[in-house]
């Protein structure tokens, strides 16, 4: 909940429509090792629900790659572009 109201005040509403490619680099707090396919559901739900597009399913294509970390602000980068 608190990631999605985090999602909700950072993203713009403007509702992509049509086929999307999302790129995503993950800025992890450390060099802990994580999967990084943990992160497309939670990020696709905020999303949705911050009104970004009509529904994760329009996703066609997608790039998770890991950034440097930073330990005081932990983050992940979005770019979204219409295919």
């Amino acid at each position: 909940k608190a990631y999605k109201r985090a999602v909700n005040l950072l993203a713009r509403p403007i509702m992509l429509k049509g086929p999307l490619r999302i790129e995503v680099e993950i800025h992890s707090r450390d060099n802990r090792r994580r999967d990084i396919d943990g992160y497309p559901k939670g990020l696709f739900d905020a999303l949705t629900n911050a009104g970004v597009w009509e529904d994760d399913s329009q996703v066609d294509e997608m790039e998770f790659v890991r950034g440097e970390n930073n330990k005081i602000n932990p983050h992940l980068k979005v770019k979204i572009f219409k295919i």
